[in-house]
Order: structure tokens, then sequence, then C-alpha cells
């Protein structure tokens, strides 16, 4: 067995860190809890809102792939740290918006530019440091959205007011450039295209991996990247309408954001121990279990399940999200290999971040036509069901990571990487 790379647990570390304060949790996460007050003092509609937070998620979802390039020339790092002054000035921004039209094109500029300081950038770094712990790893480091998503919640509330939602949003981009900035630089200056850990990987982990060009002539690219979208476009669309679903039901706004920090602690429990699954069992099947548990969760709420029901149905949605976050990267190094792996992830990634801008929309304006959520999440429960079978579909991977093994260990030795 080996030993981990120096450097490796700092910068695991700062990864938590970095996605804690990221701009899923902090823009979008920090958004749904908002999107009520946000109505009332704006009087602009929840659809309205649900657009706001959409036009982030779409910036996140072209950000992707340019991020991943970027990444590959310039490093993780530079990209990080550029991000980490560019994504609260969009949030300073939005906090002066006079009109609709121009808080839309603060939330995309929020999502592209702070798509330096996403998974896509953070998790970029982890298979140079990382090989037959790969899936520990990107569990352990998601569980920082996680945590951002529990905790930025009940932040926001408690703010709410005192400062309102402009003063939230000026308050959390003072909070991500002080914490931000020095975080990044715990980070490697390296270029993630360069493999430089002491263990050898096999010769087609490197020498085999496809190239972008190929991965893009390959069906498995289309099916997971189908797949991705359409289970992250219902579940998360939902995860950012579960406040607004909650208060409908008759919960107050504070019992509504801790429920959603419930979700967010679950999202982070189930990053984790899916992360770790993934070092030992098939991906595709502990996908399926996850979505086929989420469609369980939201056929639970469809039938105004109360009390330990209602528990247990956002907790099978949030797990299903968080195990979606471990799955992407994880699948990319599985099927494609090293060789482009930031540019796979990147181009797969804006699948996955194109999923919650469409989900939140089509949630919000379905809520406006139809008067309620109950019709659209039966419809969610088909949606999730297909991508768990999509999933299944996909075959096994061609030797591009390490096989399952046994749990074990060398006396006094630490655990190989």
């Amino acid at each position: 067995m080996t030993r981990l790379r120096p450097g490796a647990l700092r910068t695991l570390f700062a990864c938590v860190v970095g996605l804690t304060l990221s701009v899923v949790p902090i823009f979008a996460s920090g958004t749904a809890v908002l999107l009520v007050p946000i109505a009332k003092d704006t009087s602009w509609t929840r659809g309205q809102v649900s657009a706001l937070i959409a036009a982030g998620l779409l910036g996140i979802a072209v950000g992707a792939p340019i991020v991943g390039r970027l990444i590959q020339r310039y490093g993780a790092r530079r990209v990080i740290l550029v991000s980490s002054v560019a994504f609260p000035a969009t949030l300073l921004c939005l906090s002066y918006a006079p009109m609709f039209g121009f808080a839309v094109v603060c939330g995309f500029a929020a999502g592209l530019v702070g798509c330096g300081v996403s998974q896509y950038s953070y998790l970029a770094i982890l298979p140079e440091y990382f090989d037959r712990r790969l899936g520990l790893s990107l569990g352990i480091a998601m569980i920082g959205i996680g945590l951002g998503t529990a905790l930025v919640p009940l932040v926001v509330q408690s703010l709410a007011h005192t400062y309102g939602w402009r003063g939230i949003y000026r308050t959390l981009a003072v909070f991500i450039v002080l914490v931000g900035v020095p975080n990044a630089l715990l980070l490697p200056h390296i270029r993630v295209t360069r493999r430089s850990a002491p263990e050898k990987l096999d010769a087609a982990n490197v020498s085999n991996g496809m190239t972008a060009a190929e991965a893009l002539r390959s069906r498995i690219f289309y099916q997971l990247a189908l797949c991705i979208f359409l289970s992250i476009t219902v579940i998360t669309g939902l995860g950012i309408h579960l406040t607004a679903f909650l208060t409908d039901r008759g919960y107050s706004p504070g019992q509504a954001a801790g429920l959603f920090s419930f979700y967010g602690l679950t999202l982070a429990g189930a990053r984790f121990a899916g992360g770790f699954l993934l070092d030992y069992l098939d991906a595709r099947w502990i996908g399926a279990t996850f979505l086929f548990g989420a469609a369980l969760g939201v056929s639970f709420m469809a039938t105004g399940a109360t009390g330990y029901l209602l528990f247990a149905g956002i907790g099978l949605l949030s797990a299903a999200t968080g195990f979606d976050g471990d799955l992407l990267p994880y699948a990319t190094r599985s099927y494609f290999g090293l060789r482009s792996y930031s540019t796979i992830y990147g181009m797969l990634g804006a699948a996955y971040s194109l999923g919650p801008p469409v989900g939140s929309l089509l949630l919000g304006q379905g809520f406006d036509r139809l008067g309620g959520y109950t019709p659209l999440l039966w419809g969610i429960v088909g949606i999730v069901t297909l991508s768990a079978l999509l999933l299944l579909g996909l075959g096994r991977p061609k030797g591009f990571a390490a096989q399952p093994r046994v749990l074990t260990r060398a006396p006094g030795r630490a655990w190989n990487a």
C-alpha cells in the first residue's frame, strides 16, 4: 500500500471549506430560502424569483465547460482565486438590483463566475492526489456542499428580519472574500492534466483515457448526460422549492428553514456514504438505489405525508441529490479516464448544471399555472424512475477505474490513496 501524497489532506480540507462556500449553497440555497421574502418585498411572483435562481444555475451550466478548459490550461488554484473575488462581487451587485431584469443579469453572472468556486473546480483537483480512494475523497469533499446547504438557510433565516434580503447578500459577499481567498491559497499550484502522484496508475488510466472528442462520439457520454440531467432537473428543482412547498403545507418559515437544513445535512451524509461505497460497489446499482429511493420519497410528499413520513421523504430526496454529486466525477473517471478528465467533467457538468435552472423554472411556472405542487410531484416520480433505468443501462466501465477491493489496511500504515 502507498501513503497519501504530501499535501493531500490539506488539499482535501480546502476543498471541503471551499465547497461549503461555493455558488450552489450560497446563491441557490440562500435565494431559495429568500424566495417568499423577495417576492413580498419586490412584488415579483414566485415564478419570477424562481427565474432569478434559474438564471444563476444556467450561468453555472454555461460556465462548467469553460472552467474545465481554464483549469486544464492554468490550474485550479488560479481559477478559484479569481472566482473567489468575482463571485461575491456579483452578489453585491444583486443586492442593489433596482428591477427584475437587472437582478436576472446579476444572477446569471453569479453562476457564470461562481462556477470557478464550484465542484467543477475543486473536484478536478482530487484525482491528482487520490486513485484507489477517489470515491471516498470525493464523498468527503462533497460534504462541504451539504454543510453549506444545511447552514446557509439557517443563517439567512436568522438574518432575514434584521437585514432584509439585500443586506443578506452583502453580508455573504464580504464573508466569502474573507474566508474564500485564504482558503484558495491552501490549494496546490498544479495543472490537473499532469499526473504527479508517486503511485503508478495502470496504463489504461492515462494513455488509453479518452480525449474530449472521443467522449463526444461515445453513446455512454450522452446516456450518462441524459440520466444526470433528468434526475437533477426534477430533484434539485423540488429542493429549490422545498421551503415554499412546506410553508404552503402550513409550516412556519422557521420550521421550513429547519427542515431545509435537515435536507442539507442528509445531503452531506449521503455524499460521504455514497463516495465511500463507490470504491467497493458498482456505481450503477448504488445510484439506481438512491434514485428509486427518491421516487419513493417524493411519492410520500405527493400523498400529503406528515411527521416521520415527511422526514423520510425529504431525506430520500436529499440523499439522491447528494449522491448525484458524487456519481458524476467518479463516472467521468471510470468511463473516460484521466486523459481529458477536467474537460469531459466540465462538459458533463453542463448537463448537471443545466438541470436545476430548468427544474426551478418548471416548478415555479407549474405552481403559478396549477396552483399547487401536488400534480408536479407525480411527474417527478416518473422522471426519477426513468433516470434510474438509464443509469442501469450504462454497462460496466472498461478499465479506467480501480476495481472494487476488500477493505484492508496494514498495521501502522496509512490508507492507500
